[in-house]
């Protein structure tokens, strides 16, 4: 009939136009990224100092970075304007890969690889109540880092892609949040020891660690520990005779491994031993934590780090 004839008709056009318009938004979408990563090589020496950008090329080795960067991975929007946030594993997620790997992702044959690291640590936009809001819905590669409360979980503890997050970095564009593991493709094997090890001054980091018999617990990847040790500075700031009679002195080795390597911790709520990371929201208010260990551990959020004492 005629009506089914204009109605069909109609119906072919809608498609057409559907088609039309979401072909132009992906052409929109990849001038915008490259527009992007351009701005980002350009960037990279003029960022204002306590950027997010700034933050990054301190933690992780710059070489590789701007490498990295370089590349021009459509899904990097990644430039000094943000806001961003930034899942970052330390400096040594990229210290410990060898220059074998690092010459791999560097070559544009292991593109995919390299896109699949930098969409796990970077989102186009804010957190909020624990999802990315963005800043443009259609950077959907970029937004495919996304974040998810554990419902199994008494309290409110963030994960990245299976990661729960451990505490944050405030900076003028963006949050910048540490996991409690490195985020690593799957073909790359590593374990929490290798992590560990791969600390600067490790000879110090290795005794203390085999002096406490903490080693077996580390070389299980599924240990599920809080490492309070992010950075190495409690290790390599330390003059060689500090470092020295630390070695000797087996009851201080106990002690700072104690405070350093938690295997759990007591809910303050219901007093019962919980195994397992820390959850985020316990590094957001000052509290006094008491660990499986021994050791009560006082919290203190700062602007920019989390001040850990103990006895």
């Amino acid at each position: 009939c005629l009506l089914c004839s204009l109605a069909s008709g109609s119906s072919e056009t809608d498609t057409e136009a559907v088609a039309l318009e979401t072909t132009t938004k992906t052409k929109r979408n990849i001038r915008h990224h490259q527009q992007l990563v351009e701005e980002t090589i350009r960037n990279l020496q003029e960022t204002e100092r306590n950027t997010l950008m700034e933050l990054v090329t301190q933690l992780f080795i710059l070489d590789s970075l701007a490498e990295f960067l370089k590349l021009g991975m459509p899904s990097l929007a990644f430039s000094g304007e943000g806001p961003y946030t930034f899942f970052m594993p330390w400096k040594f997620a990229w210290e410990s890969l060898d220059s074998n790997l690092l010459a791999k992702l560097q070559n544009s044959m292991w593109a995919a690889h390299l896109v699949g690291i930098l969409e796990h640590h970077i989102a186009d936009g804010t957190l909020v109540d624990g999802k990315v809001t963005t800043r443009n819905d259609e950077d959907v590669l970029v937004t495919q880092m996304f974040m998810v409360k554990d419902k199994f979980d008494s309290y409110t503890r963030f994960w990245a892609n299976g990661a729960p997050i451990l505490g944050n970095y405030t900076t003028t564009n963006g949050e910048a949040f540490i996991l409690s593991q490195v985020l690593l493709p799957t073909w790359v094997e590593r374990t929490l020891w290798d992590v560990a090890s791969s600390f600067q001054g490790f000879e110090t980091l290795a005794a203390l660690v085999i002096a406490g018999d903490y080693e077996s617990i580390l070389r299980n990847s599924d240990a599920g520990i809080t490492i309070l040790a992010p950075t190495n500075e409690a290790f390599n700031e330390v003059e060689s005779t500090s470092a020295l009679d630390l070695l000797l002195d087996e009851q201080l080795q106990e002690n700072t491994i104690r405070l350093h390597f938690l295997v759990g911790y007591v809910d303050p709520e219901t007093d019962t031993v919980i195994r397992g990371p820390i959850p985020s929201n316990m590094f957001t208010t000052s509290r006094i934590l008491s660990t499986v260990q021994g050791p009560t551990l006082q919290l203190t959020p700062g602007p920019s780090a989390v001040t850990i004492t103990g006895p």
